[in-house]
């Protein structure tokens, strides 16, 4: 299956995480900088968008899907087929890369004062995390908006 928030061909990191100070569940806050989400096209036409990769990749349009890539998928949709996923291991096997979009791009909103001032607020009250611990990720946080 695909791996949220990790490259699915080297398993980097792609998303910046914070662990719950309470439960210590892991909780996603914003895509890295260096993250690129790629767009495939299936062979029964569908669209597969957002599939999370750190730059090590470095494949062209019309490119199939890495190997790992379709190992993850065709094991998704193994796994969900009672669940009408939409593709079946076939159809990954001849997907194509029709598109990529950098973090800024698919997440433009994330990158912003505003979402910057919603995030500390979240932190604050919903997370219930310390300032000085918040403090610490908001600093990441404006770091990588810049990036």
């Amino acid at each position: 299956m695909l791996n949220v928030g990790t490259c699915c061909l080297c398993h980097a990191p792609t998303w910046r995480w914070v662990s719950h100070p309470t439960t210590h569940a892991p909780i996603p806050l914003w895509p890295m900088p260096s993250t690129l989400f790629l767009a495939f096209q299936l062979a029964n036409g569908n669209l597969v968008n957002a599939i999370g990769v750190c730059p090590c990749y470095d494949g062209q349009l019309g490119a199939s899907l890495p190997d790992a890539v379709k190992a993850q998928m065709a094991a998704s949709a193994a796994l969900a087929v009672e669940r009408d996923v939409g593709y079946t291991a076939t159809d990954v096997d001849r997907a194509v890369l029709v598109g990529s979009a950098t973090a800024r791009e698919r997440y433009s909103a994330w990158f912003v004062p505003p979402y910057g001032e919603h995030l500390r607020a979240w932190l604050r009250d919903f997370v219930r995390m310390e300032d000085a611990a918040a403090e610490e990720i908001m600093a990441q946080w404006r770091q990588d908006r810049l990036a």
